[in-house]
């Protein structure tokens, strides 16, 4: 990865991640989404391109975040997608946070998630059919979630506790940009 950004030729100065941190950036990639090593050098290069990296924090999340939100459905390019909008301030660690949460929390369905979510309109009954036959990947589940949010107002008590119930407190910053 080092020799596509040769910084010395570029006037400023330039951090490059460690070999050791790409390198557990392509084996995360592989382990979680099935990647060759080819195809995740791809990618985390697609990142770099794309200024991802431009906090110099790219690998680090693609670490913090990768397994999670490979679990919530979402592609490594849309993982580094995400990424590259939290350093152009469209989403923050916080919105990933808050993924990581809700994805957890719809696997789980606690009672009190269930009621929260009826009380907005979901069918907590099909929702939780889809997400265990495969049908429905619980990022998507969040979206559908993020859009009935957009149609409360949000001092509402509904609003309130869905945000609660399923994304935590991250959810109070990010929730309605999943939409």
């Amino acid at each position: 990865l080092n020799n596509m950004y040769d910084c010395d030729v570029v006037e400023f100065s330039c951090k490059m991640p460690s070999p050791e941190e790409q390198r557990e950036a392509v084996d995360m990639l592989m382990a979680n989404y099935g990647k060759t090593g080819k195809e995740a050098i791809d990618i985390i290069n697609a990142g770099f391109q794309s200024g991802a990296d431009l906090n110099g924090d790219m690998l680090g999340k693609m670490q913090q975040y990768g397994a999670s939100l490979h679990d919530a459905g979402i592609e490594a390019d849309q993982l580094v997608a995400l990424i590259q909008q939290t350093r152009s301030g469209i989403f923050t660690d916080q919105g990933l946070d808050a993924i990581r949460m809700g994805s957890t929390r719809l696997r789980e369905m606690s009672a009190t998630t269930s009621k929260a979510l009826q009380q907005i309109g979901i069918d907590v009954g099909e929702m939780q059919r889809k997400l265990a036959n495969g049908t429905m990947e619980t990022f998507d589940g969040l979206q559908i979630i993020a859009k009935k949010l957009q149609e409360l107002p949000r001092n509402s008590k509904e609003y309130g506790e869905v945000i609660t119930q399923v994304f935590g407190r991250q959810g109070r910053f990010r929730a309605g940009r999943l939409a």
